[in-house]
């Protein structure tokens, strides 16, 4: 019965978070130093994300979390599983190279399940088993299996 409970508790905080998550994606941050870039543009994060990269090769945290920012508004305003997936796992390499207990973790956290929501959304069976694989990078079993069975419940793939 206490399992049951926990479930229930699990489930119903996974829909708050989703009405916020989808919530938080469809505005535009105010002050945006990213407003120049399409929604319709796919591809637009690559860059913001590659440029994450180069300020941690050069060993620079605190541009890689200015990068970073921008790569999570051009992400979110994209609207692709893809980019907010780049963009949690750009914040977990930033909290690798920053050796800092807990940061970033909760923005790569939002990241995926901004990704996960997308990709039920478009009834991607890889972007929700890629998200899935993200939430176990972070030891969410709980996330993971719900991923799972909404992966399933896609049915089978043609």
């Amino acid at each position: 019965m206490k399992r049951l409970r926990w479930v229930g508790y699990s489930m119903a905080i996974f829909a708050i978070l989703a009405v916020i998550t989808v919530t938080v994606s469809t505005r535009r941050a105010p002050g945006s130093t990213t407003s120049h870039v399409a929604a319709g543009d796919a591809e637009a994060w690559v860059p913001y994300v590659a440029s994450v990269d180069r300020a941690l090769d050069a060993r620079d945290i605190g541009r890689a979390s200015r990068q970073w920012r921008d790569a999570y508004g051009v992400a979110l305003r994209s609207q692709r599983w893809e980019a907010m997936l780049a963009a949690g796992e750009a914040a977990l390499r930033i909290r690798r190279a920053s050796s800092a207990m807990g940061g970033f973790d909760a923005e790569a956290r939002q990241c995926f399940l901004i990704a996960l929501f997308r990709a039920r959304a478009e009834r991607s069976v890889d972007g929700v088993m890629r998200a899935a694989e993200a939430f176990r990078q972070l030891g969410d079993t709980a996330v993971v299996e719900g991923a799972l069975r909404m992966a399933h419940s896609f049915g089978p793939a043609e």
